[in-house]
């Protein structure tokens, strides 16, 4: 329950740093590079992983 609420939480305080940097005039690219890495720490460290099982290259 409280992991659910820390996700949900960090989520919603994301979309609001990525609404206040581009208020600022940041540049777009890296506003949601550095919040997506962010959210990816934040879901990794809470002990959920990234799904690879069925991962297939597209070739290129």
């Amino acid at each position: 329950m409280t992991d659910n609420l820390i996700m949900y939480s960090s989520a919603i305080l994301a979309v609001i740093i990525v609404i206040y940097m581009l208020v600022k005039k940041m540049d777009i690219k890296v506003a949601l590079f550095s919040i997506g890495i962010l959210l990816i720490f934040i879901g990794t460290s809470m002990g959920n992983e990234i799904p690879m099982a069925d991962f297939e290259t597209t070739g290129t």
